[in-house]
Protein backbone atom coordinates (compact mmCIF):
# COMPACT_ATOMS: atom_id res chain seq x y z
CA UNK A 1 0.00 0.00 0.00
CA UNK A 2 1.56 3.62 -0.79
CA UNK A 3 0.01 6.20 1.59
CA UNK A 4 1.03 10.07 0.89
CA UNK A 5 -0.12 13.54 1.86
CA UNK A 6 0.55 16.63 3.00
CA UNK A 7 0.68 18.37 6.62
CA UNK A 8 -0.71 21.02 6.65
CA UNK A 9 -1.35 24.57 9.60
CA UNK A 10 -5.00 25.74 9.81
CA UNK A 11 -4.16 28.21 7.30
CA UNK A 12 -3.01 25.56 4.35
CA UNK A 13 0.32 26.44 5.10
CA UNK A 14 2.60 23.42 4.75
CA UNK A 15 4.32 22.25 7.70
CA UNK A 16 8.13 21.48 7.25
CA UNK A 17 9.92 18.61 9.33
CA UNK A 18 6.36 17.64 11.20
CA UNK A 19 6.58 13.81 12.54
CA UNK A 20 4.24 11.69 10.97
CA UNK A 21 4.40 8.02 13.25
CA UNK A 22 3.61 4.79 11.42
CA UNK A 23 2.16 1.76 12.93
CA UNK A 24 1.84 -1.57 11.11
CA UNK A 25 -0.21 -4.84 12.79
CA UNK A 26 1.69 -7.79 12.80
CA UNK A 27 1.32 -11.15 10.75
CA UNK A 28 -2.12 -11.80 13.36
CA UNK A 29 -3.04 -8.30 13.62
CA UNK A 30 -1.77 -6.82 16.34
CA UNK A 31 0.41 -4.01 17.16
CA UNK A 32 3.67 -4.95 19.31
CA UNK A 33 1.94 -2.95 22.49
CA UNK A 34 -0.98 -5.26 21.85
CA UNK A 35 0.66 -8.61 22.73
CA UNK A 36 1.94 -7.16 25.56
CA UNK A 37 -1.34 -6.71 26.74
CA UNK A 38 -2.78 -10.15 25.77
CA UNK A 39 -0.19 -11.68 27.49
CA UNK A 40 -1.06 -10.03 30.59
CA UNK A 41 -4.63 -10.78 30.22
CA UNK A 42 -3.78 -14.48 30.02
CA UNK A 43 -1.00 -14.49 32.81
CA UNK A 44 -2.35 -11.97 35.41
CA UNK A 45 0.45 -12.89 38.05
CA UNK A 46 3.04 -12.03 35.69
CA UNK A 47 3.92 -8.42 36.52
CA UNK A 48 6.91 -7.58 34.00
CA UNK A 49 5.87 -9.63 30.77
CA UNK A 50 7.07 -6.74 27.87
CA UNK A 51 7.20 -7.78 23.87
CA UNK A 52 7.95 -11.43 25.25
CA UNK A 53 7.71 -12.57 21.42
CA UNK A 54 10.05 -9.23 20.55
CA UNK A 55 13.18 -7.87 21.72
CA UNK A 56 12.15 -4.30 20.95
CA UNK A 57 9.12 -2.33 19.52
CA UNK A 58 8.62 -2.99 15.96
CA UNK A 59 6.23 -2.41 12.82
CA UNK A 60 7.25 1.06 13.79
CA UNK A 61 8.27 4.09 10.91
CA UNK A 62 8.78 7.77 11.98
CA UNK A 63 9.40 9.87 8.96
CA UNK A 64 9.31 13.37 8.42
CA UNK A 65 7.32 15.88 5.91
CA UNK A 66 9.40 17.76 3.35
CA UNK A 67 9.43 21.41 2.93
CA UNK A 68 5.93 21.55 1.21
CA UNK A 69 4.23 19.35 3.90
CA UNK A 70 4.37 16.28 1.88
CA UNK A 71 5.12 12.78 3.11
CA UNK A 72 5.12 9.55 1.09
CA UNK A 73 5.82 5.98 2.29
CA UNK A 74 5.14 2.58 0.95
CA UNK A 75 3.28 -0.03 4.19
CA UNK A 76 3.48 -3.81 3.83
CA UNK A 77 -0.24 -5.39 3.22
Amino acid sequence: MYVEGHVLDTQGNPIQGAVIDTWEADGDGRYDTQVYLFVLSLFDHLTQIKYTIREEPDCRGRLFSAGDGSYAFRAVV
